[in-house]
């Protein structure tokens, strides 16, 4: 849930541009891999969010966002 908040408060049509090495955040829906479901969920401006990540992802992908736009973010994984 705090993945996809941040993401979504985070301006995602600027996301979008930014390379994470896998599509985290795009324009358009994904097809399913066959034998498997891609977790895709709309959020704000119609953007797609890819959510089948592990938690040490996300964290890296929450970094690199604030690490591109200069936020100052903490982030840190809570088990």
């Amino acid at each position: 849930d705090t993945f996809v908040y941040m993401i979504e408060n985070s301006c995602p049509e600027l996301l979008v541009e930014i390379n994470f090495g896998r599509p985290v955040i795009s324009a358009e829906k994904f097809p399913d891999f066959p034998g498997s479901k891609r977790s895709q969920q709309q959020i704000k401006g119609g953007f797609y969010l890819s959510t089948n990540f592990n938690t040490v992802y996300k964290a890296k992908v929450l970094q690199t966002i604030s690490d591109t736009f200069n936020l100052g973010w903490t982030i840190e994984v809570i088990e």
